[in-house]
């Protein structure tokens, strides 16, 4: 955690540690792991702030997919 970012919660997990933290920037991340990885982004200020480039290709993708047929 770099000096920038302030810890909103911490708590052990099934799988790892889960780990929340706000910046000076007002982005709240979700970390995962002893080793911070980063598993989302919000921005609180901004709901359609968008943190990950690859966000709106997945989005993307989703309004292109076709529905799946019924099984059985």
């Amino acid at each position: 955690m770099s000096g920038q970012e302030r810890l909103l919660f911490e708590s052990p997990s099934m799988f790892d540690r889960l780990t929340v933290t706000e910046g000076d920037d007002g982005l709240r991340t979700l970390w995962f792991g002893r080793q911070r990885v980063r598993h989302g982004v919000v921005k609180l200020a901004d709901p359609a702030h968008l943190e990950s480039p690859c966000v709106p290709v997945m989005l993307a993708g989703l309004a292109l997919a076709r529905p799946s047929a019924p099984s059985g």
